[in-house]
């Protein structure tokens, strides 16, 4: 996600912004543990527990590409 985010950034295409977008909202909507805001494997839902390093970085960065990409 993160060199998409660049790609974003450096030759804008919508079909870029949709699937990043989507995915960042999918991530907030679905796959956040509503007690403690982790994050987990699947970013569609339901969260699956436990979450790790690995998906909290993996989801942080398609939302961190989001914020990034103005959407």
């Amino acid at each position: 996600m993160r060199n998409l985010q660049k790609l974003q950034q450096v030759s804008p295409d919508d079909a870029y912004l949709t699937f990043i977008t989507a995915n960042a909202d999918s991530i907030w909507a679905h796959d956040r543990d509503d007690g403690t805001n982790e994050l987990s494997v699947n970013w569609a839902g339901p969260f699956v527990s436990p979450a790790n390093a690995s998906t909290q970085s993996s989801a942080l960065d398609a939302l961190v590409a989001a914020v990034a990409v103005g959407s």
